[in-house]
């Protein structure tokens, strides 16, 4: 069974269904293209003129306890575990927009697979997470137990106690928890989709608002969970070291958007514009290789946003902190 990469509501947008061969395997063929610029920065001293660089294959390290505050009051991660780890997907706020964000669980390397991803799930954040800001949350309600997880046949099925059905103050829907469950589980190979039992026995919908689950669900099925630009790759939090590979999905107009890193004092280290596999309606996947420089391991920020093609503000900015290494 094959672990997460290493190294992270709807809007009034279109509810468009999103499913590509494989979606919710962690090997999804992302397509996508990006024209960088990236500059070579010391976190100490001013950066030179940026200089066109090539892009490569990323590698992205897993996050661990807090360690320095980044940008916007962030922190980041500190010295990476040893180890296995899994996702589990919690809710971000940011700009208006509420939707999943993937974060990273250490995890006994001999139990890393749907069980363990659930369990992490319904810890909800570390503290470090929900006093960020934005600050990262969770729409299960707490005290929720997990009774067990079958797969077979490509089908998860998460076996939950009562109290997933409760009602919340949070102003989230029942249908934001159950893309937790869903994309939690199927961020692996042996997940294609899931179906929630509450307290072992089969329900046809879920929650106080009657959320309906009358097939198992994919990660198609809730992208109206997803900002417009979702990153799943890297998570939030997560430690990255050049180049980074980025990928996610996007609704976004005429299908581009823009990424940049910047460092702890705000330094562009790279920008450039991202093209997903479609857009302006529909949902496309992407999947880009970012080049980057520094001299010392540091907090920075990772973005995403379109420009307006009235007035080129930022629209649907979206942003993680991470911890930048050499």
């Amino acid at each position: 069974m094959a672990t997460p990469s290493m190294a992270e509501p709807s809007t009034g947008r279109s509810r468009q269904r999103y499913d590509p061969p494989a979606m919710g395997r962690r090997d999804l063929a992302f397509r996508g293209q990006l024209w960088l610029v990236a500059a070579t920065v010391a976190l100490a001293a001013c950066s030179p003129a940026p200089t066109a660089v090539p892009s490569g294959n990323g590698t992205i390290a897993p996050p661990t306890p807090p360690g320095s505050p980044g940008p916007s009051g962030l922190e980041t991660a500190a010295p990476t575990p040893t180890g296995a780890s899994v996702r589990a997907y919690l809710v971000l706020g940011f700009g208006g927009q509420t939707g999943l964000v993937p974060v990273i669980r250490a995890v006994p390397e001999a139990s890393a697979g749907p069980e363990s991803a659930i369990r992490a799930l319904l810890a909800g954040p570390t503290e470090v997470e929900a006093s960020a800001q934005p600050a990262v949350r969770s729409a299960v309600p707490s005290g929720v137990e997990l009774i067990g997880v079958d797969v077979a046949g490509g089908i998860a099925t998460v076996n939950l106690s009562g109290q997933f059905e409760a009602a919340t103050d949070d102003g989230l829907p029942t249908a934001m928890r159950v893309a937790q469950v869903v994309y939690t589980a199927t961020q692996f190979p042996d997940v294609e989709a899931v179906r929630i039992q509450i307290d072992g026995a089969l329900v046809t919908v879920i929650g106080p608002d009657r959320y309906p689950q009358d097939r198992p669900l994919a990660r198609g099925d809730l992208t109206d969970q997803l900002a417009p630009l979702f990153v799943d790759e890297p998570a939030w939090g997560a430690t990255i070291s050049s180049p980074v590979h980025v990928a996610g999905l996007a609704n976004a107009f005429e299908a581009t958007f823009q990424l940049e890193i910047v460092d702890g004092a705000g330094r562009g280290l790279a920008m450039g514009t991202v093209t997903a596999s479609c857009g302006t309606g529909c949902w496309g996947d992407f999947g880009v290789d970012v080049p980057f420089t520094v001299q010392a391991a540091g907090p920075g920020i990772l973005r995403v946003f379109e420009l307006s093609p009235r007035d080129g503000s930022r629209q649907n900015e979206r942003g993680y902190p991470v911890t930048l290494t050499p």
